[in-house]
């Protein structure tokens, strides 16, 4: 479910900060945007904003992101997480209710996420490190999953 796509909660009580150790994707020293990885088999979008709810109710001052960066405005991090992965399920549910095919989308669903990504005033080599660590290929079908469930 999305608690364990979304985090685990780890406690390092040799320092003075509670910390949330999390797999919310931001890459380090850039700045960029917050995106959220999808990949099948099982997204839930409403567990995910459950999840998100109960990280912010957390009293911490960091997130330490793994293979990441390290957030201190946790909430502007996960309001850019909220709104990402509602903008990625928005883009994918006219897909799946015509039933398109999964393979047929793909391409269109990278240069959506690439876009994106552009308009974040990204380098090309941002870009390819996003594409590197979240590829957004791997979300397709986590999405479209998501939505033939919920549309069954």
């Amino acid at each position: 479910g999305a608690v364990s796509e979304a985090g685990a909660f780890g406690f390092d009580f040799g320092v003075k900060t509670d910390y949330l150790k999390s797999s919310l994707r931001r890459l380090p020293q850039q700045g960029g945007p917050v995106q959220p990885p999808c990949p099948p088999p099982d997204i839930d979008i409403e567990d995910w904003h459950t999840s998100i709810q109960r990280m912010r109710a957390l009293v911490i001052d960091q997130l330490y992101l793994t293979h990441f960066d390290i957030v201190t405005d946790i909430g502007k991090h996960l309001d850019e997480l909220d709104a990402t992965l509602d903008r990625w399920a928005t883009w994918m549910h006219p897909h799946a209710e015509q039933g398109t095919n999964t393979e047929a989308i793909t391409s269109k669903f990278v240069d959506f996420v690439r876009e994106e990504l552009t308009k974040s005033s990204l380098s090309t080599k941002q870009i390819a490190d996003y594409e590197t660590a979240n590829p957004a290929f791997m979300s397709v079908g986590g999405l479209m999953r998501y939505w033939k469930k919920r549309l069954a």
